[in-house]
């Protein structure tokens, strides 16, 4: 295999010390040697920076960097502007991944002369469950950056996430995470789409997530959960502009969005005022996307009465909590 090109691997850290240890095994074991591994310890309170040292002193490959707390994208943005790779990815540190990881997206994007490689990924709880449920087909399909921006908003096969990518180093050029907001990787992933010129994508779930209980999306709900309607408004915008033909589309993602961030308010307590904001956009929002399917049953539920459509959600949100303990 060829590995004369160097890749950035970047993980920022941040209070992980049950999950960083395999996070680091999975990237120190890769079949693709040629790596610097980037660890950002943004001002952890637990042995998390502790443990990336020990790593640094065994693996010439691993540099540290030591912060004051910045958020993810503040710890992305450090490394960003230090890498030396032709190409960069991103690992969160609670995730993991598979030994050949790196190499499938590295191959993906030299056989196919692209700018951006994707994959799939298993969506995992903490006993090692797989809650997803990735085909793992072997399909390879190359996409125009329009093609790869409607997968997107439909969200399948590409999702918004920062993870599930190679990227060239040269996407970046301009382009850095949003510092202090959340759902930063919603803010810049299409960013570095509209900036290739060809994506490709592989059907193979080399990337591992966890889903733990305390990930940024599984905590009280507070304004700032807002910043993903935010920051999904801007991403629809700027889509809109480059290709006025994904507007009902993009009517559609944001629609699931407004409904996603309720059903995470409705989880919560004391977050009326936002619902009713919310629900006041949904009621608008709902006769300009064309929705089908679950959304469809949404938008009718909506056109009803809040009653009906909070019913709907209390439930979905019972279910899911059942799934998580199974």
């Amino acid at each position: 295999m060829r590995q004369d090109e160097l890749i950035s691997v970047i993980v920022p850290v941040y209070n992980v010390e049950k999950y960083i240890d395999k996070c680091i095994k999975s990237i120190i074991s890769q079949d693709y040697t040629n790596l610097e591994i980037w660890l950002v310890d943004d001002g952890s309170t637990d042995s998390s920076g502790e443990v990336c040292d020990k790593y640094a002193e065994s693996d010439q490959r691993i540099i540290v960097i030591h912060k004051d707390n910045g958020g993810l994208s503040d710890a992305r943005n450090v490394a960003l502007d230090r890498m030396q790779g032709k190409y960069v990815l991103f690992i969160d540190s609670d995730d993991y991944i598979e030994k050949n990881y790196i190499s499938y997206l590295y191959m993906l994007l030299k056989d196919y002369q692209s700018d951006i490689s994707i994959c799939n990924f298993k969506y995992v709880n903490e006993k090692g469950q797989i809650l997803n449920n990735p085909e793992d087909t072997g399909k390879i399909v190359q996409y125009s950056k329009e093609e790869a921006l409607d997968k997107i908003l439909q969200g399948k096969e590409i999702n918004t996430s920062a993870s599930m990518k190679l990227y060239c180093c040269d996407i970046f050029k301009n382009i850095r995470y949003p510092k202090g907001k959340l759902y930063e990787d919603v803010a810049t992933t299409y960013k570095t789409i509209l900036r290739a010129n060809r994506v490709v994508y592989g059907d193979y779930s080399g990337y591992v997530y966890l889903c733990r209980g305390g990930s940024i999306t599984k905590r009280k709900f507070t304004e700032k959960r807002m910043d993903a309607i935010y920051n999904m408004e801007e991403m629809c915008s700027n889509i809109i502009k480059a290709y006025p033909n994904l507007q009902g589309k993009c009517m559609v993602r944001l629609f699931e969005q407004y409904v996603s961030v309720y059903s995470a308010a409705k989880n919560s307590t004391g977050n009326k005022i936002i619902e009713k904001q919310i629900f006041g956009k949904l009621k608008d929002m709902r006769k300009r996307a064309n929705v089908r399917g679950k959304d469809k049953v949404y938008s009718i539920s909506i056109a009803i009465g809040k009653w009906l459509f909070d019913t709907i959600i209390l439930v979905e949100n019972s279910i899911q909590r059942y799934r998580k303990k199974i």
